[in-house]
């Protein structure tokens, strides 16, 4: 067995989040991470006065509830760190403007997508 999580992540969508990505690129907004316990937030740094962030992000925002290997969640928050100052995009599906995990467990692929049916079963009650 290894050693799960169980992450929440708010996201924006790849057309959206290269809109963002290219504005910070050309230094009109750039992020750091507000790090509160376990919670990892991009807070915006708006250079350019005439960009609305509400209405280029917030607006947007998604929210989805993942299980990853314990291993992943650490790379995801290494990359979230790294210099490169782009939004991290999770596997070409979107891109993360806040992760926060959980809770963490041993399981296995099996167990887990029982754990996902389970959760998913809750919430649609």
């Amino acid at each position: 067995m290894d050693e799960y999580i169980l992450v929440n992540i708010n996201y924006i969508n790849l057309d959206d989040g290269e809109v963002i990505n290219n504005l910070i690129e050309g230094n009109q907004i750039n992020y750091i991470i507000n790090k509160d316990n376990n919670k990892y937030e991009l807070d915006w740094i708006i250079n350019n006065n005439n960009i609305n962030i509400k209405s280029l992000l917030y607006n947007k925002l998604y929210n989805t509830l993942i299980i990853i290997t314990k291993d992943d969640y650490n790379s995801l928050l290494g990359l979230l760190y790294s210099d490169n100052k782009h939004l991290l995009n999770y596997n070409d599906m979107y891109y993360i403007i806040m992760i926060e995990g959980y809770m963490t467990f041993n399981s296995n692929n099996n167990l887990n997508n029982k754990l996902k049916k389970k959760f998913i079963d809750n919430i649609n009650k």
